[in-house]
């Protein structure tokens, strides 16, 4: 319910500019459904708690849920919030209308959002967060232009606000590189406890993108398969095992493996090493500093929303 209510003003307020108003003879695409609703996934959870109806710990526990299914599902490889939100409405959301290959910006966006605002907020020495961003958008877009925002210009505010650049958030938003989490939590004083269980199929160790219908690879993981195979980034993998290469027949191949497994990638043969699922334990990191203490309880304040 209190998406929908914040769909209010995010989306029927400030919304990027192809989002309305909408021309009915024609597609209305955007490759930012992760911020239009993915935002509101964050804001959703958040405001419950500033407004005392949900507790720090509920919104943290279902944060590292979100982070621990997205990581832990195969289209994190293939796709990225930005292809995933231009791909909603094609022939299946997935790279080829296949779905293991999607990945949700509803969850995404959310953690996307999340980090934003942890960002800004580190950046501005907790001056500023993306509750200004949001209020920014609104008064110089609905209200002055009478219009949407172009994907630049959203990134314009949040860069304004943060008072540096974010291109890293960013990034993470357009490709499928791995997200250092860790990184982002520390700044409000919070610890990531990543451990592995067992899953079925084998792990190759790297993250890819459909480029003029060639899958390339964007990043190889560190002490993977892939990167002690020789792979990198940058890589075009025209064939997998004697087979076309797609992101349905390389996710197919390697859910059919197991650690040992030797297949080729292009005219390279990896080792396949065993896959594991990643369980995911946000908590407050003992003495942080105290810039990271007030952070926290400025993200998480109750009773406390600025007009």
């Amino acid at each position: 319910m209190a998406h929908e209510y914040f769909h209010n003003f995010n989306v029927k307020r400030i919304r990027p500019i192809a989002l309305g108003p909408f021309d009915y003879d024609k597609e209305n695409l955007t490759d930012m459904l992760w911020v239009s609703e993915g935002l509101s996934v964050y804001y959703q959870d958040i405001l419950l708690v500033r407004a005392g109806l949900a507790t720090r710990q509920q919104y943290l526990e279902k944060m590292q849920n979100s982070i621990a299914r997205f990581e832990n599902a195969p289209g994190r490889h293939y796709q990225s919030a930005t292809e995933s939100s231009l791909n909603a409405w094609g022939t299946g959301s997935g790279v080829g209308a296949d779905r293991s290959t999607s990945i949700s910006y509803y969850d995404n966006g959310a953690m996307l959002g999340a980090m934003l605002d942890l960002k800004i907020r580190n950046e501005s020495r907790n001056a500023r967060s993306l509750d200004d961003v949001m209020r920014g958008l609104y008064r110089k877009y609905y209200l002055g232009k009478k219009r949407g925002f172009t994907d630049a210009e959203f990134r314009e505010e949040c860069e304004s606000a943060a008072g540096a650049p974010l291109s890293e958030v960013f990034e993470y938003a357009s490709t499928t590189n791995d997200v250092d989490y860790a990184k982002y939590f520390a700044y409000a004083g919070l610890e990531i406890e990543v451990t592995k269980q067992e899953a079925p199929g084998a792990y190759l160790g790297i993250n890819t993108h459909t480029q003029d219908g060639k899958l390339v690879i964007t990043s190889v993981t560190a002490d993977s398969p892939a990167q002690a195979a020789g792979l990198r980034a940058g890589d075009q993998v025209l064939e997998v095992d004697g087979t076309k290469a797609t992101p349905k027949a390389l996710n197919d191949l390697l859910a059919a493996r197991k650690a040992g497994d030797r297949i080729k990638v292009q005219d390279v043969e990896v080792v396949l090493a065993a896959n594991t699922k990643r369980v995911f334990a946000i908590r407050e990191a003992v003495g942080p500093n105290a810039l990271q203490a007030a952070i926290l309880k400025d993200w998480m304040r109750a009773g406390q929303l600025k007009p």
